[in-house]
């Protein structure tokens, strides 16, 4: 009997479960600091080896005390972090300045516990999945919707997850929550093999590809300023306080193009309309005008 070709297109699954061990275990080691700054109790982030489990056999093992936490990946697909109720309780706690020394007992989540759960993803679980994201395309992540795990996914029986259990070590014990992953395009490119050559393109090519590059839409974002606020401050803000920020009014604001920093401007109006004036290029780690004003 001869052997079946191997196509070189699909990546190995074992390669996959390994690439995104890797990811995930990095995740958590950047994630402690973090976890350390917001909580006032020590923690430690443990990621499990990820399971190939088809979705009819890994969402019927979280029932109405596990809570589901989706994660938006590039507003086409999501990853879900499922967290049970008995934990959740006791890191919501922590994020209001509390030290639960036991696991809290099991109930509902009051109105402020479910907005602080957006909090809690946003914080505590998207940043150090982004940072420890190993390949050159950068992985965007945003927070999605709170709920019952089989509500927010009714996926075929069939259907391959990467399901994965994060140990979370506290002074109130060791417990565990699910971070569960479709083996969508993004995920099966962690273990995408590497092009060896690039292949040559003809000058009309070339031509074509930056037209199309110099006409596509980027995102200009100015900051007005930020503040340090504590989370006891936060939820206390009501219609007409007053919040003090970092940027003095002499200063120009930043300007950032696709989240990186491109120019220094001032801001202003034209008509009716808001506007900005470009001050300064900002100047990158390699620019021999670094420390220098340039103007633009």
């Amino acid at each position: 009997m001869s052997e079946r070709p191997f196509d070189f297109r699909k990546p190995p699954p074992d390669e996959l479960i390994r690439k995104a061990g890797a990811w995930l275990t990095e995740s958590c080691r950047l994630a402690a600091p973090v976890w350390a700054k917001l909580l006032p109790f020590k923690t430690e982030l443990v990621a499990g080896p990820p399971e190939v489990i088809p979705a009819g056999l890994a969402l019927p093992r979280f029932g109405t005390s596990v809570v589901g936490l989706t994660i938006n990946v590039d507003s086409f697909d999501t990853l879900l972090a499922a967290v049970p109720r008995q934990l959740l309780l006791a890191i919501l706690a922590g994020l209001m300045n509390e030290s639960p020394t036991t696991l809290p007992a099991d109930r509902e989540l009051t109105n402020l516990e479910s907005t602080l759960c957006e909090y809690f993803v946003r914080e505590l679980l998207i940043p150090s999945l982004q940072v420890a994201w190993p390949l050159p395309n950068p992985l965007r992540l945003s927070v999605g919707p709170t709920g019952l795990v089989g509500q927010l996914w009714r996926l075929p029986a069939t259907e391959p997850l990467l399901v994965s259990e994060i140990t979370l070590k506290t002074p109130f014990g060791d417990h565990g929550f699910h971070l569960l992953l479709p083996k969508s395009e993004w995920l099966e490119a962690l273990a995408a093999p590497v092009a060896t050559r690039v292949q040559s393109q003809s000058p009309t090519n070339r031509r074509l590809i930056e037209t199309l590059v110099g006409e596509m839409n980027v995102d200009l974002a100015v900051v007005l300023g930020t503040a340090d606020l504590t989370l006891f401050d936060l939820v206390r803000l009501r219609t007409g306080d007053l919040v003090m920020l970092n940027q003095k009014v002499d200063d120009p604001l930043e300007a950032t193009v696709g989240g990186t920093k491109k120019f220094r401007v001032w801001p202003g109006a034209r008509g009716s309309r808001q506007a900005v004036q470009v001050f300064a290029h900002e100047p990158t780690p390699d620019d021999p005008r670094l420390g220098a004003e340039g103007t633009a």
